[in-house]
């Protein structure tokens, strides 16, 4: 009697275990067949706003001395900024530092960055600033407004670029592509800069070259529906 028990359970596993293999293999049976391609894209366009990273040095005898000059030359390099119409939020001060000399008397920096929202002014700012006391000029770096924007277009461009793709590989195979079944982006925008670096108290009339073009990359991975 136990024999035959364990009989009825053994063959009532068995069509279990059968049964859920029979449903694994419809189920593999209804995933549509596919193909997966990546894409990468690119949209440039020109350099709109300019940010200036400025510096102002200055030394009195006393600490209080060597901020008077300070103060007195970042607020003329402000006026002339906000008169020339750069918005007071666009400037902000990055870092302060006063210290001791070693050969006596004291040393106050502060530095401070300004976005120029007209780019063709640039390097109108930057000879008023250093007109008004700037004697540091540590970086000009050019730059897009709606980045965003840029960055969606190369979005656009990549998944262009990978359905290009995904329909050479089923054109090959005697296929046609279906509908999307997932798209994954694989990078994070970023405008490649145009950079320059500017010598201190170098700068006259007319000095700030071009800015150019800025570009933003981006990639996607993307899978088809086989037809």
């Amino acid at each position: 009697m136990k024999q035959r028990i364990i009989a009825l359970l053994t063959t009532g596993l068995l069509i279990l275990s059968l049964a859920g293999c029979a449903a694994q293999n419809s189920t593999a049976q209804t995933l549509p067949e596919s193909v997966t391609a990546g894409g990468s894209g690119k949209a440039t366009a020109a350099a709109d706003i300019a940010q200036l990273t400025l510096g102002v040095e200055t030394e009195g005898a006393t600490t209080e001395a060597a901020r008077e000059k300070n103060a007195e030359a970042v607020q003329a390099a402000v006026d002339f900024l906000t008169g020339m119409g750069v918005a007071e939020s666009d400037i902000k001060t990055e870092r302060i530092y006063l210290g001791e000399q070693y050969d006596g008397g004291y040393q106050m920096s502060t530095r401070m960055t300004v976005l120029v929202r007209e780019v063709d002014r640039a390097g109108e700012a930057i000879d008023g600033v250093v007109n008004a006391g700037v004697n540091s000029i540590y970086d000009v770096e050019y730059g897009v407004a709606d980045e965003a924007a840029l960055y969606e277009q190369a979005l656009e461009n990549a998944a262009a670029d990978a359905k290009e793709s995904a329909q050479k590989m089923a054109e090959a195979a005697g296929r046609t592509l279906g509908d999307v079944i997932s798209v994954e982006e694989s990078s994070y925008g970023g405008a490649t800069l145009v950079r320059q670096q500017a010598e201190d108290g170098s700068f006259t009339d007319a000095t700030l070259s071009a800015p150019g073009d800025l570009s933003v990359t981006a990639e996607v991975r993307v899978i088809y529906e086989l037809k």
